[in-house]
């Protein structure tokens, strides 16, 4: 997914969510030879967070770093250096959107807990109770797996092989059930209740909040998330 670190987008509500300094880095090698002095840190609001970031940039060989400075919900000072790809000649921007993975999980799990105020879903609603339709075409074991097991990373479900999915052109709920359906009659080696690390289980959590919120996840992300944290620049990559 891409989002932006323009100032006017982001509300208090979500500032104080996130950590003292938010560094976002863009993932690949640089040619660039590493300044030999190393700026002086300084305090938040010198001004010298730019020279900071391009000394940090030459460091840790990435094309570009992006930082911002918080305090009590109010932005003390920001900053872009580098460019949009390796090789490129585009400066980033504050406004430029920035792809950010691996935070996925916890918005399902936000997405999961706003369902769950609304009575719209509980935790321990199982497979069965969802998707009674469905029952006769999984293993019955799995039955009873429940949303909180699913996002908890202990159901028992691990992964699965998803390319046949990455440049498939059907509805993107359709995949999401044809992955939960995959998965679920599937013999695993894991335990239920032990922990193991599934992103095929978080897609099956994202199809029950599909079921119950009658539309995409990206559309409820947006909704129930994006929206109401003032994030309108947050897109998703196809």
């Amino acid at each position: 997914m891409f989002l932006s670190l323009n100032p006017s987008r982001i509300k208090k509500g979500l500032i104080i969510s996130l950590s003292s300094a938010l560094f976002l880095f863009a993932c690949s090698e640089s040619s660039t030879e590493p300044k030999t002095t190393k700026p002086d840190y300084g305090i938040a609001g010198d001004g010298n967070l730019t020279e900071i970031l391009e000394y940090t940039l030459d460091e840790t060989k990435v094309p570009a770093i992006s930082a911002l400075l918080f305090k009590d919900g109010q932005t003390i000072e920001m900053a872009a250096a580098g460019k949009t790809k390796m090789g490129g000649s585009e400066e980033v921007t504050l406004s430029g959107k920035w792809h950010v993975g691996s935070i996925t999980k916890s918005m399902t799990a936000t997405l999961a807990g706003i369902f769950v105020e609304k009575g719209l879903i509980n935790w321990n609603s199982t497979i069965a109770e969802i998707f009674p339709e469905y029952t006769d075409a999984i293993l019955a074991k799995y039955h009873g797996l429940t949303l909180q097991e699913f996002l908890t990373h202990s159901s028992g479900i691990e992964e699965i092989d998803l390319r046949q999915w990455y440049a498939s052109s059907e509805n993107i709920m359709d995949q999401r059930l044809e992955v939960a359906g995959e998965a679920l009659n599937t013999e695993f080696s894991v335990t239920r209740g032990e922990f193991s690390y599934s992103n095929t289980g978080f897609t099956i959590a994202a199809a029950m909040l599909e079921k119950v919120g009658g539309n995409s996840w990206e559309e409820l992300i947006q909704e129930n998330l994006f929206l109401p944290f003032g994030l309108a620049l947050g897109t998703f990559c196809k």
